[in-house]
């Protein structure tokens, strides 16, 4: 890891977020969180197993979301392209709704709604 690297991007989301951006970026998985997903008040998230909206147990992940874009008339979904940047769209796609109804000046409060209102990413046996 490049810590100069890293503190310049901290420092560059600290500054987008002191000017009003949400930031929401795709992370790795659970063993391995992406920068800039892993910076504190980044919005991490990475692929749900099956699909389904959740919310991360622990930081620096924020939730799991289906990896998957829409569905290609006559091609198998797995066959697109897919993962954790179609997950963190998903959840982008969400975070813009509740600003255009007016949360931007309450967005810690949606999203700890968000959070409170989805299921935990189950624990595999």
């Amino acid at each position: 890891m490049n810590e100069e690297a890293v503190r310049f991007l901290a420092d560059a989301c600290d500054g987008a977020r002191r000017a009003g951006v949400v930031i929401v970026a795709a992370a790795g998985d659970d063993s391995r969180v992406d920068y800039p997903a892993a910076l504190p008040g980044v919005i991490g998230v990475t692929s749900s197993p099956d699909g389904r909206l959740y919310r991360a147990a622990r930081p620096p992940l924020d939730f799991y979301a289906p990896p998957y874009p829409r569905p290609i008339p006559g091609r198998g979904r797995e066959e697109n392209f897919h993962g954790p940047s179609f997950a963190a769209a998903r959840i982008t796609g969400l975070i813009a709704r509740l600003i255009e109804g007016g949360a931007r000046a309450d967005i810690g409060d949606h999203l700890g709604r968000m959070r409170r209102s989805l299921p935990p990413l189950p624990t595999r046996p």
